[in-house]
């Protein structure tokens, strides 16, 4: 039972109470309003008693810890009262509560360390690419921050990403790539939610931008042709492992002729943006009759590079692939025409390497590949075929020959 009392030696009240390990406690209320001195005591009594039924019900709190639970609890009181109150207070006394009852202590991070840790774990998993947009997002995301990032990460809101997505537009990021940014954004917090370090995603609640989505278009048979008679033999190659299997120009140019197996007409291949936290596994890529005809034209052996000209290039930057190919475009007289979105900072053309890929499904659709083949090729998740058969590879050639050539006879 707890009760008030003067001190002759203070001017304020104390109050008497018995803590959670059955002592009589007196201590000052750092007040000489009687009221709220019997409220303090009172709250401080009803604290001691949640402590010592939390121990009778089996949370097994020591005796020796009761008390310094009890004086925990009335300092968080005192602060509160005061006004002078944190979150790191909070935190700090309900850390020694759960380790006083067997479990673990209250695991707080901020914002830049979840983030860094969880952006670590995407570049051990995920491809080189992959992992690099990753990184930059989450650090743009914590520069945008700025000294927020070093709170914990509980405190974020959905105001916080949504200023951030705000501010991405600002910079003339286009709708799609913001878009893409939240939904990078979305991962670490939903690790952060399992993990039970916050209880609600905030990137879930910020909307994602409406847009008209910029889509490449295919080539024409006529412009492919004009394409294959400005290219070198290693442009070529490239252009042929595209038009014909779906490769991506990093995957193409980066293939050795120890992968090929000119005697079954296969190419063995790990693609360059499947997770590296899988086991490896070489997809078998059954090639048309025309890239088989034309890679039995001059063979090479072991590590030797199919395109040699190309293989030390990166696809991207200013002086990459991509920008190479670009100049063929112009020389084969084919116009690449900017379909980004209004205000878009970065500009996004129709046709491109990138392109052919889907180039290469449009006539694969158009002339029966069915549906499972055409994934396969293209290395999209749902047809992964362990291996073919001998049968299964003819069946597969039939497909893709029914493909015009763009080769000249």
């Amino acid at each position: 039972m707890a009760s008030i009392h003067r001190d002759p030696r203070s001017p304020y009240f104390v109050a008497a109470f018995t803590d959670a390990s059955g002592v009589r406690r007196q201590r000052s209320t750092k007040t000489r309003d009687r009221e709220a001195a019997k409220t303090l005591a009172q709250r401080w009594q009803r604290e001691a008693n949640t402590l010592a039924a939390g121990s009778d019900s089996g949370s097994a709190i020591p005796a020796d810890m009761a008390h310094d639970l009890s004086e925990g609890y009335i300092t968080l009181t005192r602060k509160a009262h005061a006004g002078d109150l944190t979150l790191k207070d909070v935190e700090a006394e309900y850390s020694k509560l759960l380790a006083a009852t067997g479990q673990d202590r209250l695991r707080t991070e901020t914002v830049r360390e979840f983030f860094t840790a969880y952006g670590e774990e995407k570049t051990a998993a995920r491809a080189a690419g992959t992992a690099l947009r990753y990184k930059r997002i989450l650090n743009r995301f914590l520069d945008h921050l700025g000294t927020r990032s070093d709170q914990p990460l509980e405190r974020l809101t959905a105001r916080d990403v949504q200023s951030f997505r705000d501010s991405e537009v600002k910079r003339g990021i286009s709708a799609a790539t913001v878009n893409l940014e939240i939904k990078i954004l979305r991962g670490p917090f939903n690790r952060a939610r399992r993990q039970g370090i916050i209880a609600t995603n905030p990137a879930e609640a910020v909307s994602e931008l409406g847009h008209e989505k910029a889509e490449r278009r295919a080539f024409s048979d006529e412009e492919l042709r004009a394409l294959l008679a400005v290219s070198s033999d290693d442009w070529k190659t490239a252009i042929l492992l595209t038009t014909s299997n779906g490769f991506r120009l990093g995957d193409a140019v980066s293939l050795r002729w120890e992968q090929v197996n000119l005697e079954h007409g296969v190419v063995y291949h790990r693609p360059g943006k499947e997770r590296r936290d899988r086991a490896a596994k070489k997809k078998e890529h059954v090639m048309s009759s025309e890239l088989w005809e034309w890679l039995k034209r001059s063979p090479g052996i072991g590590k030797a590079p199919l395109c040699p000209s190309l293989a030390d290039s990166r696809p991207g930057g200013r002086s990459g692939l991509s920008m190479e190919f670009r100049s063929l475009l112009d020389r084969a007289g084919i116009k690449a025409s900017n379909v980004a979105s209004n205000g878009a900072k970065r500009a996004f053309y129709d046709v491109g390497f990138h392109a052919l890929r889907h180039t290469f499904v449009s006539r694969a659709t158009k002339h029966g590949m069915p549906e499972d083949a055409r994934l396969s090729h293209v290395g999209h998740s749902r047809a992964v075929h362990a291996q073919y058969t001998h049968r299964e590879r003819e069946q597969t050639r039939t497909y893709l020959d029914a493909i015009p050539r763009i080769l000249p006879a």
